[in-house]
């Protein structure tokens, strides 16, 4: 049965992220252990024990990577590559990193989200650049961002709202970098704006801030990275559509943003600005 072998699951928001944890494989900074699932807006990507890679669901875009458009609801295997290490899906594109550290991705590219310097959309994966120091990748709704292994920071795609981080609002059809940092440890990309932590247990958040999902006390948008309180105890953090969530180190959870449906899970129906903890 499938739950058998594919064991590692991420939650997709709609419009938005795999958790953080999925990004950088489970434990912050290392590779994954495989099994690996993670979900899209309409589409799931899987990679087996072996290293395989297999997607399903819709296809309109090429987002499954078989070569076709063609929807599928059973797993379709992308390629032949027994090496694939980690994977993300957004909302119809999605990316991954081979264990040589090459960086790949297939799907809709109307916003150079792919990274290969054009706007065609793929049906099967390309590789972004000839760069093989990759270690971890996340797909949003319309942007990416990825951390090298020297941990600088990179990303492209969608920038209208600054969710590149820098410091622009046009689009990048290749990789640019996230100010000039070394010490990023994961990052999540969500609708419209960007989530990432550093390896000191700072979080830092730039884009779109209508709602509070920045968690910087203020509903400004930010075209560059602005640090979210002053702790430096955070673990992994995802970004939702308009909300923010986070785990610190001892276990707690907090969230901020949007909350007019209760996502933030405080109890109430109240945006807010800064992090709140959710209820036990």
């Amino acid at each position: 049965m499938m739950q058998d072998r594919f064991l590692r699951l991420a939650i997709w928001v709609p419009m938005t992220l795999s958790l953080a944890l999925s990004s950088c494989g489970g434990r912050e900074g290392a590779s994954p252990a495989l099994p690996l699932l993670v979900a899209g807006d309409n589409h799931a990507v899987a990679i087996k024990k072996e290293g395989t890679l297999w997607a399903w669901g819709w296809n309109n875009m090429g987002q499954l990577g078989d070569g076709t458009n063609i929807d599928s609801n059973t797993p379709v295997q992308v390629g032949t590559d027994t090496n694939w290490q980690s994977a993300s899906a957004g909302r119809e594109h999605t990316v991954a990193i081979k264990e040589d550290g090459t960086l790949w991705a297939w799907g809709r590219n109307n916003m150079g989200q792919l990274g290969d310097g054009t706007d065609k959309n793929r049906n099967k994966p390309v590789q972004i650049g000839t760069d093989a120091t990759w270690r971890s990748v996340s797909a949003g709704r319309l942007h990416t961002v990825a951390i090298r292994k020297d941990g600088t920071l990179w990303a492209w795609g969608w920038n209208d709202i600054g969710q590149l981080g820098n410091g622009a609002t046009q689009e990048s059809h290749t990789p640019v970098q996230v100010g000039t940092d070394a010490n990023w440890r994961s990052a999540a990309p969500g609708a419209d704006h960007t989530v990432a932590i550093k390896n000191d247990g700072t979080l830092w958040a730039w884009g779109h801030n209508d709602s509070g999902q920045l968690g910087n006390g203020t509903n400004t948008d930010s075209l560059t990275p602005v640090q979210i309180s002053k702790d430096t105890e955070w673990l992994s953090a995802t970004a939702g559509t308009r909300h923010t969530v986070a785990i610190k180190k001892d276990g707690t959870f907090w969230a901020w943003g949007v909350n007019q449906d209760g996502q933030l899970g405080n109890g109430t129906n109240k945006n807010s600005h800064t992090p709140v903890q959710v209820v036990k």
